[in-house]
């Protein structure tokens, strides 16, 4: 009786292991099926750069945007918003006029779409008669959730010198999921401000106030009461050391902003906001 016992229970454990092992091995492979990276996003940088080949680890940070240590420049990327219910596009705040544009396109058998996404911005920077280099690289993210940048698929172009209006631009394409992505950068020149000066004008384009040139990086101006509109005067960089003059005008019946944009270390131009506070009435 105790022998038949121990047949059966030998028997339950054969059957069982016959029962779990296509199980396991079904498990394998969907893991070896699995893409071993995702193209993420794009990375940009301007000027020379150190690192030739190789994979530099990143970084994400509180807002989602990825950084390198070792590698100088600036990130972009899309994502989708849970709260939002869209996909959206986000990057430092170097990189401005945003655009997003999906292409729906059907299958061989009609009902298979599949989604192109287009990514765009554009990156100012200081007009040069230097030689300007755009690079881009891939960024990847890992079945592990860590992210690299691929500088052996690094692209590069670079011009000889880049008046005002000018620009370069530079492309990469790649899959997330089932979709393809195309990530488009432009590296078009412009002028800094160096300094300004603001003039406060009454309704009757009577002068109430006149400052000094002075840099524009604070964060905020205090107006007249009476002030109807602001006449700004910029100082600008333009190539070697020309200062170019130009004047815009605010209507100031309310606190406003100036968008200027500030010179950095790479040639790279980053909007910078300054508030032009306004007393109510009556205070």
């Amino acid at each position: 009786m105790e022998k038949n016992r121990k047949r059966i229970v030998i028997l339950i454990s054969v059957l069982a292991g016959t029962i779990l092992l296509p199980g396991c091995r079904l498990a394998k492979r969907e893991e070896s099926i699995r893409p071993k990276k995702t193209f993420y996003g794009i990375y940009v940088g301007i000027g020379k750069n150190k690192n030739c080949n190789g994979k530099i680890e990143g970084k994400k940070d509180k807002n989602g945007l990825i950084h390198f240590k070792k590698l100088n420049g600036y990130f972009l990327y899309m994502k989708y918003s849970s709260k939002k219910n869209m996909t959206q596009m986000d990057s430092d705040p170097q990189i401005r006029h945003l655009h997003l544009k999906e292409n729906i396109q059907s299958g061989d058998n009609q009902k298979a779409k599949t989604k192109e996404w287009k990514v765009s911005g554009t990156i100012n920077v200081q007009e040069t008669e230097n030689i300007v280099e755009e690079r881009l690289y891939p960024v990847y993210k890992r079945q592990d959730g860590t992210f690299y940048a691929d500088l052996n698929e690094m692209q590069i172009s670079r011009v000889e010198g880049l008046p005002k209006g000018a620009s370069v631009a530079l492309s990469r394409s790649g899959t997330k999921g089932k979709h393809k992505i195309t990530y488009s950068m432009t590296v078009q020149s412009s002028r800094a401000v160096k300094k300004i000066q603001i003039i406060e004008m009454d309704a009757k384009d009577r002068k109430i106030k006149k400052t000094a040139y002075f840099s524009p990086d604070q964060k905020s101006y205090q107006m007249q009461k009476k002030t109807s509109y602001v006449i700004i005067n910029e100082k600008l960089a333009g190539t070697g050391s020309k200062t170019i003059m130009r004047r815009k005008i605010y209507s100031a019946k309310k606190s406003l902003e100036y968008e200027w944009q500030k010179l950095g270390k790479d040639g790279v131009l980053t909007p910078v906001k300054l508030k032009l506070k306004k007393e109510r009435s009556g205070v």
